[in-house]
């Protein structure tokens, strides 16, 4: 089974607004937040800062970002586990 390492990033304009966002490619997936994979040798701070980057346009310094946790999530539609 192949294991990926994702990167999620909750991003709050306000307490009461989250910022979220609709992938043209891929309309079922329905709304989503900004994250993706974590590339071969880079930290979790510089993909969720690449990631922030590219998905919302957003430039967030990695020293920003604070991990608040993780979790293991099993694919169901193909033999993957992704660490988020």
């Amino acid at each position: 089974m192949i294991q990926k390492t994702k990167v999620i990033a909750y991003i709050f304009r306000r307490p009461e607004e989250i910022l979220v966002f609709s992938h043209v490619d891929f309309p079922e997936v329905g709304l989503q937040v900004v994250g993706g994979t974590v590339e071969p040798q880079e930290d979790f701070q510089h993909a969720l800062s690449r990631e922030i980057l590219e998905e919302s346009g957003l430039i967030i310094h990695p020293d920003e970002l604070t991990k608040i946790g993780e979790t293991v999530y099993k694919r169901r539609d193909r033999e993957e586990i992704n660490l988020r």
